[in-house]
């Protein structure tokens, strides 16, 4: 690896999410007002607790083995970025 934690590799990455969407949400601000905002607000506010309990669960699962899946999950959202931006947008 690069010698970071997988919590603060972690991190880092889920700052680059919360940033694109920031971003994205400024970028489309004249359509904030068509957003039905019961879902997502409810998507959040359910992430939020899953992670609460997640967090307190301990489960016998490896640091390597979590890497290898974050990586994976960071891998899969890249290239169904890449898919969508050249065959569907």
């Amino acid at each position: 690896g690069f010698g970071t934690s997988q919590s603060v590799a972690a991190g880092t990455a889920l700052l680059v999410i919360a940033i694109n969407s920031i971003t994205a949400l400024i970028g489309h601000h004249a359509l904030v007002s068509e957003v039905s905002w019961d879902i997502p607000l409810a998507m959040g506010a359910s992430a939020v607790v899953i992670a609460q309990i997640a967090s307190r669960i301990k489960l016998p699962i490896s640091d390597a083995f979590l890497r290898k899946l974050f990586a994976y999950l960071l891998f899969s959202v890249a290239t169904f970025g890449l898919i969508e931006r050249i065959f569907i947008a």
